[in-house]
Parts: C-alpha cells; structure tokens; sequence
C-alpha cells in the first residue's frame, strides 16, 4: 500500500497535477481485533457500536490546504466525503436531497462542523436485549446515536472489552480472540466523548434530561425508516448457471 500511494502521488506530481489534487486517505470503521486490527486505546472493535468499532481515523493532504499540520475533531460521516468532493470540484447539489454536508471549511479551516448527529445504526433485525426502559423508543434494540458531545448506546452494542497494544508474546492472539458480546445487562448508555472518548465512564443515570433527548431523536430517526425486507434465496443467481460469473439474472 505504501508503495502504490507513493507512485499515485509521484506521477501526480511529475504530471504537474498534484498542486491541484486533494488527497484522502481513510477508513471505514474501526479495526477487527479478531483479525489482527488494533483500536487502542478505545473500546470494542469493527461491527460493535462502541467507538473501537466506529471511529474512523484519515488524513487529507493538499497543496491547496489553509491550515496544513492541523487535526480536526468536527463530526464528520462518510456520506459528507460526496457533497465535499462534488462541490471542491466544481459541481453543485441544488435540487439533490442528501445525508452527507459539505464538511470542506471544517477540514480546511478548522469551521464547526454543519454536522450535528451521527445516526450509527437502528438494526431491528439484532437480537433484543432485555426489556425496554422508555416509551419513547425501544431500547432492547440495538441502535447507537452520536449528537454533539453525547452517544448513546441501546440494546447490544457489541464486544465492549478494551484490547491493549499488541505484544510478541505467543498467547495475545489467544486471549483477546473472543466472540462474545456485550457484558453488561444494560441496554441504555450514554457517554460524554469529547471528555470521555475511550468509553470508561457510562453518565446515563447522571444525566437522565439527555437520555430522554437522545432516544427521542433515535425515535424520530427511526420513524422514516422503511421496513426491513430480504427476499428469498434465488437459486437463479447461482453463477454456475452464468458461465462461472456473478451477476444480473432477473
């Protein structure tokens, strides 16, 4: 990987392109723990809700950045990376109804952030965890909300162990290999993470006001969903049937 972004970034630059080039370089989500990925010093791993497994950490590299050297910790999702490249290039997103903000200034000049919540995820279809606490939103379901400062957390987030710095010792890879998931018999957690980014301190019976505010915008979130649909299995699309290829078969 170092090799093949060193030549992209070569023949920009002996193009005589790369004064003109934004480069972003990022992830996804957080690392797999069970396939030698390592989140330290945060909580949980890849498909868990905690930030081990939602955080995703990148830089952007450019000639044209005000503010280079600089680290943003603005609210920023995935779906802002389309209005922000579309409207560097020159386009525009008038008429077009989207997710995703146009995070450019934040990244560039340091701005607040446009964003105000990260909805993570509202799975209907993950197994309950124990008996609701609240009539305004289900929280035996698993779901996760970041708004400002504040994440919530309802149902089963997930493995929520802390798995340190890898070592050379031979049993590391043995004792952190666990499938297991949450610990707690909670299915409500609120974390601070600007203070508290490494989820040690769970504050939901402090600031109950909060809780109320956040399951109400999971509420709200939840209510322009469509229902959960997976078809039944095609045996039509089996490549076998398509010279060995994947593909339409409808």
């Amino acid at each position: 990987m170092d090799e093949a972004v060193g030549n992209l970034t070569q023949t920009l630059e002996d193009s005589g392109l790369l004064n003109n080039t934004i480069l972003v370089f990022t992830t996804d989500n957080g690392g797999q723990t069970l396939s030698g990925g390592n989140n330290f010093p945060l909580r949980g791993r890849k498909a868990t809700y905690w930030e081990g497994g939602v955080r995703g950490n990148g830089f952007v590299y450019s000639p044209l950045l005000k503010n280079p050297g600089s680290t943003s910790k603005e609210l920023m999702h995935i779906t802002d990376w389309y209005p922000t490249l579309v409207k560097l290039a020159g386009g525009s997103m008038a008429g077009t109804k989207l997710d995703g903000y146009n995070v450019w200034d934040s990244i560039n000049l340091g701005a607040p952030s446009p964003r105000k919540d990260i909805l993570h995820n509202i799975d209907p279809m993950y197994k309950k965890k124990g008996e609701s606490v609240s009539k305004v939103f289900d929280t035996s379901v698993q779901a996760a909300l970041r708004h400002g400062d504040w994440k919530i957390l309802t149902g089963d987030p997930g493995y929520d162990k802390w798995v340190p710095k890898p070592t050379l010792y031979s049993d590391y890879s043995k004792r952190f290999y666990d499938w297991s998931t949450s610990s707690s018999n909670k299915n409500v957690y609120l974390f601070n993470i600007a203070e508290d980014p490494t989820e040690h301190f769970e504050v939901s019976a402090k600031y109950p006001d909060v809780v109320d505010m956040l399951l109400s915008r999971l509420a709200a979130y939840n209510s322009t969903a469509v229902p959960v649909f997976y078809p039944d299995t095609d045996s039509r699309c089996n490549p076998a049937l398509h010279g060995g290829y994947w593909g339409p078969w409808l």
